[in-house]
């Protein structure tokens, strides 16, 4: 079961790194944090539950008993926390325990038992946990307002749960795969690629090895702003905000440079071949930062019509970065 689990949070994690759930996700630090620590959480439990499972009741003396079983119930309770967390971070439905399972609900009423309030229970009872029937596979207690024992069969319970955990996690994995075919249709026709069908024309109006741009003629410069500015608000229509997107930094080095050249005109006027070294490095360092764009625009429009499933072209070693990560420093 752990296996199963762990390889449906692992899809989830896939989901949820698309570049447009990323980002839409990543606007709001509070849910962004919650649904990591609640899929953390979920995983690192699994993990003591395999152990849990492994273990011989006779290898524990009496101490290590209680420890382990109150462990459990809190290891049990928590991971029901997380797993409604994770629904409420990502704008899902909450699970009630309570009202629609009540499998799962027995579970935490009994933690609450005997792990959570034994000495004070909901302010009428108490609860003892019966030390000649403690095992770790299960448990007797009684219910002082009613003078009763209660058996609890852990390891059954605790399949219940996983059981449980892996249907809901299926449910959120579906959840999102709807999500991202409805978003897949919305932009699949919509070729990010088109935002540079002027860029060879203004690479040759702009400058060629005979005739450099001079800013009488300014037609290959606003053909360069406009492409930069049409494909920021469809970056913005796709993925809300275009500056989270890893290659933010390309648009930002096109738009830095365009902006020096513009504010400077004795640089774009200059026509004698021994002063347009620079001119002749920003125009270049410019469109092959606009031809990355390019590259990258194709890519994002093949990928749609893979449905986002990590379409990636045989001969491009260069992956999705994290977007989060600070470009302040990159000399490019």
């Amino acid at each position: 079961m752990k296996a199963e689990i762990l390889s449906l949070l692992q899809e989830i994690r896939d989901e949820l790194d698309k570049d447009y759930k990323h980002i839409s996700l990543a606007s709001n630090k509070k849910n962004f944090n919650r649904c990591y620590s609640a899929i953390y959480l979920i995983e690192d439990i699994e993990e003591s539950f395999e152990y849990y499972k492994s273990c011989n009741n006779d290898d524990f003396s009496l101490a290590a008993k209680y420890l382990m079983i109150y462990g459990i119930f809190e290891a049990l309770y928590m991971q029901q926390c997380a797993l409604s967390d994770l629904y409420i971070a990502l704008n899902y439905p909450e699970i009630d325990y309570t009202k629609n399972h009540s499998d799962i609900d027995k579970i935490r009423i009994v933690r609450n038992d005997i792990a959570g309030h034994p000495t004070c229970r909901k302010g009428k009872y108490s609860t003892y946990l019966s030390r000649p029937d403690l095992s770790l596979s299960q448990i007797r207690y009684e219910e002082t307002d009613e003078d009763k024992f209660i058996d609890f069969n852990i390891m059954e319970n605790l399949q219940i749960q996983e059981d449980f955990v892996k249907t809901k996690l299926l449910e959120l994995l579906n959840f999102l795969e709807k999500e991202r075919q409805e978003h897949v249709n919305t932009f699949k026709d919509i070729e990010l690629e088109d935002c540079f069908k002027m860029l060879v024309y203004a690479n040759g109006k702009i400058y060629s090895k005979g005739a450099f741009y001079i800013q009488d003629d300014d037609l290959g410069f606003k053909l360069v702003k406009d492409m930069i500015d049409g494909f920021k608000v469809k970056l913005n229509e796709r993925f809300k905000n275009w500056e989270k997107l890893h290659f933010s930094y390309e648009i930002k080095q096109v738009e830095e440079i365009y902006n020096y050249l513009i504010s400077n005109p004795q640089i774009i006027n200059e026509t004698e071949e021994d002063s347009t070294f620079l001119k002749i490095n920003l125009l270049e360092n410019m469109f092959n930062h606009l031809k990355n764009l390019r590259d990258i625009a194709k890519e994002i429009d093949q990928s749609y019509q893979y449905n986002l499933n990590d379409f990636w072209p045989e001969d491009n070693n260069t992956r999705p970065i994290d977007i989060n990560k600070d470009f302040s420093g990159l000399n490019i």
